[in-house]
């Protein structure tokens, strides 16, 4: 790779007038891409002999394509950036497990679960029995179902748009059997400091293990 390390800042996309503007100590300079710095990027980029762009999740990406071989990528993280950090700040243990359950919609119970654990570890407090089979069932139905949504994603960028669609409606299948057993498709606080909000009924289990066995069937035929 050439130009590596990348000195410039990683949240610092030329926007501010200040530095770290969640923190808690008054801001220092600014700390802008400059002008001359921007228009050799802006150079770069334009260079070869085509270029695409797109911002997905946390990242701003361009591209410079020769073909099937890419030439260059620029690419800017922290686009997500929320200031969770500072949001927490000041919330009681029940306020701040809400607030980590809502961090990504997509990784709802891996924050949640972790956020638990920080703070019965920090209390010495060990969680209820009903904690691990809770977890394991949340979280490969959740599991799932971000799969299903990768798969038809991987499958759509290679223009098989038919495949999906079909991974759009066994997702679906998949969040309509997570309320089933847990009360909330994205399973939001089932999961909180020393134990669980939601047990999996015989609905739940029976649910499960039904959507297991056509989502086998469906990839297997």
């Amino acid at each position: 790779m050439v130009g590596l390390p990348d000195p410039r800042p990683w949240l610092d996309h030329g926007r501010w007038a200040v530095r770290s503007p969640l923190a808690s100590a008054r801001p220092g300079p600014s700390r802008l891409v400059t002008h001359s710095s921007l228009r050799k990027v802006r150079a770069c980029i334009r260079s070869g002999r085509s270029g695409t762009r797109g911002i997905i999740e946390p990242g701003h990406f361009r591209f410079t394509a020769s073909g099937e071989t890419v030439v260059r990528l620029e690419e800017r993280l922290g686009y997500t950036h929320k200031g969770v950090e500072k949001l927490l700040c000041g919330k009681t243990i029940d306020e701040a497990a809400r607030l980590a359950a809502r961090v990504s919609g997509d990784s709802t119970v891996a924050y949640a679960f972790a956020y638990a654990r920080a703070v019965e570890t920090g209390a010495r407090v060990l969680p209820a029995a009903a904690r691990a089979v809770a977890a394991r069932s949340d979280g490969r139905t959740r599991t799932n179902a971000n799969h299903l949504g990768d798969i038809g994603a991987i499958c759509n960028d290679a223009a098989f748009s038919m495949m999906h669609a079909e991974c759009a409606i066994l997702r679906e299948e998949t969040l309509r059997t997570c309320a089933v057993a847990f009360g909330h498709r994205l399973m939001m606080d089932c999961i909180v400091p020393g134990g669980v909000t939601a047990h999996l009924a015989s609905a739940g289990h029976d649910a499960i293990l039904s959507l297991a066995q056509h989502l086998r069937q469906q990839f297997l035929s």
